[in-house]
């Protein structure tokens, strides 16, 4: 394979998870969540630090990252304070404790 067809690839391939991303801005998923090396998850907007089981994670999507069959896992959060967000995981986030039990 050659590499301009591999940066192809690669765009294609962001190119859905952006657009997955963009539909879940509009649908009010706004903020961004990450995961600490404590096992909480904090909103990057308001530096604000839960328990996963204080909230509601959902899977919405698998995407591959382009790397050697390497995936990244799109979650829906949202906060018993009404905060909703997205939260991007190179991990399968099953069998994390949360308030779902969608994943």
């Amino acid at each position: 394979m050659k590499i301009n067809d591999t940066l192809k690839g690669n765009r294609k391939i962001q190119a859905k998870m952006t657009s997955r991303v963009i539909d879940l801005h509009q649908s009010g998923y706004e903020a961004d969540f990450i995961r600490s090396n404590e096992q909480l998850i904090i909103c990057c907007q308001n530096n604000r630090a839960y328990k996963p089981e204080e909230l509601a994670i959902s899977f919405t999507g698998k995407f591959p990252s382009g790397i050697r069959n390497e995936y990244r896992y799109l979650h829906t959060v949202e906060s018993s304070d009404g905060l909703m967000g997205m939260l991007v995981t190179a991990i399968d986030l099953n069998g994390m404790p949360s308030g779902s039990t969608a994943l």
